[in-house]
């Protein structure tokens, strides 16, 4: 402690003379100065929703503006699952400098990477303890399935690699969120507490920087609340961060009637849906509640899809249902489960529910002709006691439901995010093309079941 007030009163002495002279001090690249947040406007804090189509250069410069303007003093903790940017690196690692308490959570996709790599060298010495961040890498090693490199396990969510055969039948566990928390962050109108953000954006380039030519939508929020905030960041994320050093549990989102127990969030104005979960279904549930009042003669029944990857079979079955019963559904994907390197062209089975209760099934991908590709995950219910913006990490497949780390987040229709993404929704309804799957050339289509959850 002597040491550092030696400090403190040479960097005072040094900024006497040129006080005494009239003239501005320079800041020093450890001052108070040098080291303070930078102010983020208020507008892009609280209620804070907007979209993007690219690769991801938009939804990451927002994420940094939020680290850059967190206090000193304050905690991030931020999920990363595909995670490849050095300028959100650069970024977490500046925010442990100047005094604020980092917390990560990466999924074990990422060891080797590069941007992995310096994160955990910022964790430990030589790196000053006051300067470290924390990090928890879900999965101990990265293995190859189906020739893909993948994390062995999630953080809570436990499938693991079947080490005897090295062949699994099923794709083992992911951490899949994308959220951050900021317990005070600086606005242009004073400090603002209890920051959550919540995006469908893994915060890397999108499938590689060089590779300029492809893109996809996402979106984001930002908004403020405490008990949000707590479940999120002191409930969730710990849970998560924690995750590693248990043999993980597949039943974590599970409903628990007990409150103080339960694993999920529920509030007036919000609630949290955690995955994994083998008994209850919320987001088909929501869907099922809002079916039963479903009817051909009023206009307001209207249930929207915009979800990266739709193959679960309860979620197709209920819209179906929901379709015939006389809502408006609208559906857009970005992933109908085709593999281009076979001759045969093939489709998420689930989504025959769809094509057979005329549901016309929008797709935005690069394979429909010059469109970006739609990973969004998003679901909007405009009426009944299930109402509300649901988006998150989530897609609809039993892999996200079942053996993934997941959360969804609902938000009620009274919220001025609802208008902006059912604007938002609507635009990509009418601008994707409507996919067919007997069409564009290919041979008779194949229904395939679904696999897993990557994206």
């Amino acid at each position: 402690m002597a040491s550092r007030r030696l400090r403190i009163r040479a960097a005072c002495g040094a900024l006497l003379i040129p006080a005494i002279l009239g003239l501005a001090a320079p800041a020093r690249a450890d001052s108070p100065a040098a080291l303070a947040a930078e102010p983020i406007d208020l507008t892009k804090v609280v209620n804070y929703a907007d979209f993007d189509e690219g690769k991801h250069q938009k939804i990451a410069a927002h994420a940094i503006a939020l680290i850059n303007a967190a206090n000193p003093g304050s905690t991030i903790r931020i999920t990363l699952y595909f995670y490849d940017r050095e300028d959100v690196t650069n970024a977490l690692i500046a925010a442990a400098k100047r005094g604020v308490k980092v917390r990560i959570v990466m999924d074990g996709w990422n060891r080797t990477r590069p941007q992995w790599k310096t994160l955990v060298a910022a964790s430990k010495a030589p790196t000053p303890p006051a300067e470290r961040v924390a990090v928890s890498t879900c999965s101990p090693k990265r293995v190859n399935y189906d020739g893909r490199w993948v994390a062995s396990r999630g953080c809570i969510a436990n499938r693991e690699y079947d080490e005897d055969s090295g062949t699994p039948s099923n794709e083992p566990s992911i951490m899949h969120n994308k959220f951050m928390t900021l317990s005070s962050v600086q606005t242009t109108s004073g400090a603002v507490s209890n920051v959550v953000y919540v995006s469908s954006a893994n915060l890397d380039w999108w499938k590689g920087e060089e590779n300029t030519h492809l893109k996809a939508y996402e979106n984001v929020v930002t908004l403020t609340s405490a008990e949000l905030h707590k479940f999120y960041g002191e409930h969730y994320f710990e849970d998560l961060f924690d995750g590693p050093k248990t043999t993980g549990n597949n039943s974590y989102g599970d409903p628990d009637p007990d409150p103080e127990t339960d694993n999920n969030f529920h509030s007036p104005n919000n609630e949290v849906f955690t995955y994994p979960r083998q008994v209850h279904d919320p987001v088909g549930a929501a869907i099922e509640r809002a079916s039963r009042t479903c009817s051909t003669t009023t206009t307001d029944d209207v249930i929207k899809v915009a979800n990266f990857r739709i193959s679960r079979s309860n979620i197709t079955g209920i819209l179906g249902f929901a379709k015939k019963r006389g809502c408006t559904v609208q559906v857009v994907t970005g992933d109908v489960g085709d593999d281009p390197k076979t001759p045969v062209k093939e489709y998420w089975r689930p989504l025959g529910d769809l094509l057979e209760a005329n549901i016309d099934i929008k797709v935005c991908h690069p394979s429909m002709g010059a469109y970006s590709e739609m990973h969004e995950k998003t679901l909007m219910i405009n009426h009944g006691p299930t109402a509300g913006l649901y988006i998150g990490s989530a897609n609809m497949t039993e892999g996200a439901l079942k053996y993934a780390d997941e959360s969804v987040l609902r938000i009620m229709k009274d919220s001025p995010i609802w208008a902006k993404f059912d604007q938002h929704v609507n635009a990509l309804h009418g601008y994707c093309p409507t996919w067919n799957p007997l069409e564009n050339g290919r041979s008779a289509a194949v229904a395939r079941p679904d696999t897993g959850d990557v994206g």
